[in-house]
C-alpha cells in the first residue's frame, strides 16, 4: 500500500472522474474487464457521457471470510461485478486506452448525483487536535476520580 499522499496526487492528476454502468464482465486470472457506458462525468469533457469504455480491475472469489481484502478500493469480489452495477473511477487516458489511476475506484449500486469515491485519505486537520483534547479531558477526569475517592 502506498502513502496517502500518492493516492491523493493520483486523484488530483487523473484526467477523468466517472461513473460507468457495467454492461459486460469478462473474468480471467484475477482480472475483470468491465465494459459499459459512461453515465456520469464529474471531471473531464461532458461529451464523455454516453460513450462506451472498458476498464480493468483486480478481482477475487470469496471462498471464506479470511480472504477478504483489507480495503474495498481497487480489488473486488467477483460476485460484486454484475451487469447493471456502477463502477466509479478516477481514470487516465493512456496509449493502451483508459486506465484506472492507482486502483482508485469503487463499485456502487446505482448512478449518483455526487461522487461516492473518497479521495482524501488523511484525517482532517482538526481531527488530531480534537482527539488530543478529548484524551486530555479523559485523563483529567480519571485523575480527579482517583484523587477524590
Amino acid at each position: 500500500m502506498l502513502p496517502p499522499e500518492d493516492y491523493e496526487n493520483a486523484a488530483r492528476q487523473a484526467e477523468y472522474h466517472i461513473q460507468l454502468v457495467i454492461k459486460d464482465v469478462i473474468i480471467k486470472s484475477g482480472e475483470a474487464c468491465l465494459s459499459g457506458l459512461v453515465a456520469r462525468v464529474f471531471r473531464g469533457p461532458p461529451e464523455l457521457q454516453g460513450t462506451c469504455m472498458k476498464l480493468q480491475v483486480s478481482c477475487f472469489e470469496l471462498e471464506n471470510e479470511d480472504e477478504w481484502p483489507p480495503d474495498g478500493i481497487g480489488r473486488f469480489q467477483v460476485e460484486s461485478l454484475k451487469v447493471g452495477r456502477v463502477i466509479e473511477a478516477l481514470v487516465n487516458n493512456t496509449s493502451s486506452g483508459p486506465e484506472i489511476a492507482l486502483d482508485l475506484c469503487t463499485v456502487i449500486d446505482t448512478i449518483t448525483a455526487a461522487p461516492q469515491l473518497q479521495i482524501d485519505f488523511r484525517p482532517s486537520k482538526g481531527t488530531c487536535k480534537k482527539t488530543i483534547i478529548a484524551f486530555a479531558a479523559l485523563l483529567l477526569v480519571s485523575v480527579l476520580l482517583l484523587f477524590f475517592r
